[in-house]
């Protein structure tokens, strides 16, 4: 057939009539049959048809895509781009009803294949993949990735992985905040953020409940209630400072008009009486008053013993063996190194270790002549001081117990003036002349005194030491040889 790549179609060669000329039944028999057989053929585009011999290879070479294509078998239907519709009863539907969908073709690679379905009764729209050939199962569209904001069930965890998560519930006034807890379709646990109390001003209502369950998923009580406007937490039970109700230490209270509180369970052991905010506490042990406890401070007259740790913010400082307690300063002491502080201020270190399992790079001191013969030996007599730090800490305490309507106690400076002659070093000299291990801190620094390292003095007047005695016993020794 004489059509060229493009789809032109020309005349055989020798067909073409001569006027007054007898036609050649060959040429003409061969004209006819290339015509009839091009009229049969698949007429190309460029000559108006669709080169084509059937609906989808025409939509095909036309790049048209399918219109309401009827699927009676969705696993063996040849899908192309367009639409589809299928009625109920077809095979392998995602559900047994009318359908309406699309169908998109991968690059034209029939292999790979998506087609979404849309239930025209319910308008739940269905999602199916084929890829590699094989078809994936039906899934509701979006239903593997969102939770429906109107209400959803999730058959997975839940999971917020980001930077401060946060989880809000939001709820008007008197309708409550829950979490809940459940066994099968049981409710055990239900915690409100905020109850069903309405607020009325004043910090009152949405207060914080733990409501526990029996099996029956019937409410029994309250372990826990939480106040808003104080703060007050009541338990419904007792409280246990160990892993079970049995062999163990715990704390359980009586009713109201009892105000005691049990230790070790019953009230034949010890037990607190009294309202540590209308009076004193007594510490009861089998009917007999051992301890009290005054409201503002505890006041122990036998000796105590601490198994365990003891935990303070500070401990009072006491100026002697029979003075008076000063609570307007409080020490403590550091690990690592030994320091020790007062208030906000460090004082300085107060043990040093020489073992050689701590020790690296060791090497003898070089000469120290020079050095000791710069120290300044000095005498003085002590200051008024209190470090920068120690008085920021104690105007912030001032402040703080004004607002508390505590008693602001005077303060005294830290170190007192006297006119007792001592004799020492300057410290940050010391440093300077030798090296800055030679005293703890850095000169003015805003809150630390700082103290002399006298194992630095001492391994230097010992060397200079050294250094003199072998020049006493060169002396010696030259002394000794005969002049001649």
């Amino acid at each position: 057939m004489p059509r060229d790549g493009s789809g032109i179609y020309t005349t055989p060669a020798g067909t073409t009539a001569v006027p007054d000329t007898t036609i050649e039944s060959a040429k003409y028999n061969a004209n006819v049959a290339d015509v009839a057989a091009d009229l049969n053929a698949a007429r190309p585009i460029v000559a108006g048809g669709t080169g084509a011999t059937s609906a989808a290879a025409a939509r095909t070479a036309l790049g048209a895509e399918a219109s309401s294509v009827q699927v009676t078998n969705y696993d063996s239907h040849i899908f192309e781009n367009g639409s589809f519709h299928s009625m109920p009863g077809a095979t392998a539907q995602p559900v047994n009803s009318g359908l309406t969908g699309n169908a998109v073709i991968l690059a034209g690679n029939p292999a790979y294949v998506t087609i979404e379905a849309r239930d025209n009764s319910t308008g739940i729209n269905y999602v199916r993949h084929k890829s590699g050939g094989a078809w994936s199962a039906w899934i509701v569209d979006g239903a593997d990735q969102y939770v429906n904001t109107t209400g959803d069930t999730m058959s997975g965890d839940l999971t917020i992985d980001k930077s401060a998560p946060a989880l809000t519930l939001k709820c008007v006034s008197g309708s409550g905040s829950f979490v809940a807890g459940y066994s099968g379709s049981s409710p055990r646990w239900v915690m409100a953020l905020g109850n069903t109390d309405a607020e009325t001003g004043g910090n009152n209502g949405s207060l914080f409940h733990l409501l526990r369950f029996s099996d029956a998923g019937s409410p029994i009580g309250f372990p826990l209630r939480i106040s808003r406007v104080n703060g007050d937490a009541l338990f419904e039970s007792s409280v246990y400072f160990c892993h079970s109700n049995s062999g163990g230490s715990f704390f359980t209270f009586s009713d109201g008009a009892y105000n005691t509180l049990f230790l070790s369970g019953s009230a034949g052991g010890t037990y607190i009486k009294g309202s540590i905010t209308t009076g004193d506490l007594d510490f009861v042990t089998h009917g007999t008053v051992t301890q009290q406890i005054s409201p503002t401070e505890l006041t122990l007259n036998r000796a105590m013993t601490i198994n365990g740790q003891l935990v303070a913010t500070g401990y009072a400082i006491k100026a002697g063996v029979s003075a008076p307690n000063s609570h307007s300063s409080a020490f403590n002491i550091n690990f690592s190194p030994s320091t020790l502080w007062i208030d906000a201020t460090n004082i300085g270190q107060f043990a040093f270790t020489s073992d050689y399992r701590i020790k690296k790079d060791v090497a003898d001191l070089p000469p120290m002549w020079g050095t000791v013969k710069a120290l300044r030996p000095i005498k003085y007599t002590q200051a008024d001081f209190t470090p920068p730090s120690d008085i920021a800490w104690r105007a912030a305490q001032a402040e703080k117990d004004a607002a508390e309507g505590k008693e602001i106690k005077p303060a005294g400076p830290m170190f007192a003036a006297d006119d007792v002659e001592r004799w020492g070093f300057i410290a940050h000299e010391l440093q300077e002349t030798t090296v800055e291990s030679a005293a703890t801190g850095m000169k003015d620094a805003y809150d630390t005194i700082q103290s002399p390292n006298p194992w630095t003095m001492l391994a230097a007047l010992t060397k200079a030491l050294q250094e003199a005695m072998a020049r006493i016993e060169a002396l010696e020794a030259a002394a000794s040889v005969p002049v001649r």
